[in-house]
């Protein structure tokens, strides 16, 4: 299939052959008389991922928008496939710098994933690193120290210590820490990290 080819070329980095086959299979997908939603969805969203890597971002806000109406409309509100959407859209915007409107995405999907997977799910603790991350850029560290702090102990929890991302996490939440003149705190994080990896990776459930 065309989107198949297109998906192939658009993980070998080659987006400008991505691109006009995708853009051929939306315009079949959407011409189609039984036209499926859900799969015009989903080639909005690969098409928008093309767009951004070649950051042609208006275009790759304009497909996201699409993407999450149409799988707002066919599975509701409320499906986990809608917030990692929203998490998408709310990542082009942090990247530009347009704060405001990413925020309320950002936590418009964590609020859909707490319910979705619980609040202790590796899918919550990825959101709330989202956001974490949105505030930091916004030197907003009050705000994003606690929620750094609640994904590392969702992901340690699930993980454990010894988890490779685990400690990922920890230096970037020291990097913050020492923007924040929270030397102390940021060296134990970063001595914990060095631990991390170097131990015995304990299986993720």
């Amino acid at each position: 299939m065309l989107s198949d080819l297109a998906v192939i070329h658009s993980a070998a980095g080659d987006y400008g052959r991505a691109e006009p086959l995708l853009r051929r299979a939306l315009a079949i997908r959407e011409g189609a008389v039984d036209a499926d939603k859900l799969a015009i969805a989903e080639t909005l969203e690969t098409l928008a991922e093309v767009y951004a890597n070649r950051w042609s971002l208006a275009e790759a806000e304009e497909h996201l928008r699409r993407d999450i109406a149409l799988r707002e409309e066919r599975m509701g509100a409320a499906h986990p496939d809608v917030a990692a959407a929203l998490n998408s859209l709310a990542e082009l915007y942090r990247l530009q710098r347009l704060f405001a409107e990413a925020e309320p995405m950002f936590r418009r999907a964590l609020a859909i994933w707490e319910k979705a997977a619980g609040a202790d799910s590796a899918e919550a603790a990825g959101s709330l690193l989202n956001l974490a991350a949105l505030y930091r850029d916004q030197e907003r560290f009050g705000e994003a120290r606690p929620l750094f702090k609640r994904a590392l102990a969702i992901l340690e929890k699930r993980w454990g210590a010894a988890d490779a991302n685990v400690a990922v996490v920890r230096r970037v939440y020291a990097t913050m820490l020492r923007d924040m003149g929270d030397a102390e705190e940021a060296g134990r994080q970063e001595k914990l990290a060095e631990k991390g990896p170097s131990a015995i990776v304990k299986p993720r459930q």
